[in-house]
């Protein structure tokens, strides 16, 4: 059975619970926007107060210099969400793992 765009998204972020050191409770993302595009794939999702982008087409993925073109989108965000999750709870993180993510103050 092949889910919809939206289930995709809605079980990446369920499946996710940021365990922060120090903070007094877990952080579920549960606000996030998917553009509709597979080319020019961006999806929006806030940890905290804090808004993050993800984004990723293969012209982007050409530009990283790894073999990074034609994956799922899908997949490299579930890659990249759960790295930035490692980081809130170690507090470190190198961002060549996150290629297509980026903090928006």
């Amino acid at each position: 059975m092949n889910k919809s765009p939206q289930q995709k998204l809605h079980d990446i972020f369920s499946s996710i619970v940021i365990y922060p050191e120090y903070a007094p409770r877990p952080i579920i993302i549960t606000r996030y926007n998917w553009n509709g595009s597979m080319e020019d794939f961006i999806v929006e999702y806030y940890i905290n107060q804090q808004k993050v982008i993800f984004h990723y087409s293969n012209e982007l993925a050409e530009g990283t210099g790894e073999d990074l073109q034609n994956l799922d989108p899908f997949e490299q965000l579930e890659i990249e969400v759960k790295y930035v999750k490692r980081m809130y709870e170690r507090g470190i993180g190198a961002k060549e793992y996150y290629p297509f993510t980026e903090a928006v103050d």
